[in-house]
């Protein structure tokens, strides 16, 4: 997909958002009116009509999730080499619009990306390092406006995924923390613990629920992870602990 393509795209979704009329056509599919007139068709019409206007919104809405995926799937691929993304590049808008949209569709290929980190020029500037604030992996903030369907998925990865990088970790706990908030994940991260599960399992729960609970307080991003100052004071090695700033 060029960049002719996934600009039609955007243009489209912007325009079935805001009500501009006119018709918009790619490839086998065409959109006859814009999100905006069938909205209108659900109080001014006939039953028959608001409903064949609530399975237009349903079948238009699942068409620009598919177009967006695509963009992700292409662009991502394109973008594996590097360690910053543009706030204005391709792959960083669709997958903000994949998160506004709620596209629980897209949660599998979103989990894949989460720790990918955007800032504006970044990608062209040679930095190496920066700290970065949560809201800069933009995947990751996609997953928590999706919110609740997303629960699952990072608890199921915590627990059985073993080639998961400590930062991935972390941001899984981080995700939960927004969409749960601090009491909540840590309740379900320490129930897991509690579960009976094997010592590498528990190792990654204890990092997620460490930064989920103390990421506010004085945890820093330094060498593509997150730690406490304490351990950033430490010789080259990180430990991975319970308590950010505790002893290994």
């Amino acid at each position: 997909m060029n960049e002719k393509r996934f600009l039609a795209v955007v243009v489209f979704a912007a325009a079935s958002i805001v009500g501009i009329g006119g018709v918009i056509a790619w490839g086998q599919q065409v959109y006859p009116q814009t999100k905006r007139s069938w909205i209108e068709q659900i109080t001014a019409s006939a039953g028959a009509r608001r409903r064949e206007a609530y399975l237009a919104l349903v079948e238009q809405r699942k068409a620009e999730v598919r177009e967006l995926v695509v963009i992700v799937e292409q662009w991502s691929a394109r973008a594996d080499g590097l360690k910053f993304y543009k706030n204005d590049d391709p792959l960083y808008i669709a997958v903000q619009l994949l998160g506004e949209y709620r596209a629980v569709e897209a949660v599998p290929l979103l989990m894949q990306m989460k720790a990918r980190v955007a800032h504006q020029g970044l990608a062209d500037s040679g930095q190496r390092e920066l700290v970065p604030p949560f809201d800069s992996f933009f995947a990751a903030k996609a997953l928590v406006s999706i919110g609740a369907p997303v629960v699952q998925p990072i608890l199921n990865q915590l627990e059985s995924n073993e080639s998961l990088s400590l930062l991935e970790v972390q941001v899984n706990g981080l995700i939960l923390r927004e969409i749960l908030g601090i009491g909540l994940t840590t309740l379900v991260l320490e129930d897991r613990i509690a579960s009976g599960v094997n010592e590498t399992t528990k190792a990654r729960l204890q990092s997620a629920r460490g930064v989920a609970r103390e990421y506010d307080r004085f945890w820093v991003f330094h060498e593509g992870v997150f730690i406490s100052p304490d351990e950033l004071g430490r010789s080259g090695r990180l430990e991975v602990s319970d308590e950010p700033g505790s002893e290994p």
